[in-house]
């Protein structure tokens, strides 16, 4: 991989994944990709590979996480819909 590609997976990744725990458990605004344009092409394709190798499995993990962290009762069950 070239320089920082590998960081910009990763960042898609974490970002992925942070915003559908805040959707989720917080209430906050949908998940959205960053907007790459007019920047490094393969920097943008590496993000978005990090953003869509986010799994159903991954953003359950993490909402049990942020429940475990923050005592936030079950009952957002309903939120976990198979995308």
């Amino acid at each position: 991989m070239g320089k920082g590609w590998d960081a910009s997976l990763r960042a898609g990744r974490r970002d992925r994944l942070r915003q559908e725990v805040l959707h989720r458990m917080a209430g906050g605004p949908p998940p959205e990709p960053v907007d790459y344009t007019g920047h490094d092409g393969t920097h943008a394709s590496y993000y978005m590979r990090g953003w869509n190798s986010v799994d159903t499995r991954d953003i359950f993990w993490q909402c049990q996480k942020y429940r475990e962290k923050f005592n936030v009762e079950k009952g957002n069950e309903q939120n976990f819909k198979t995308v």
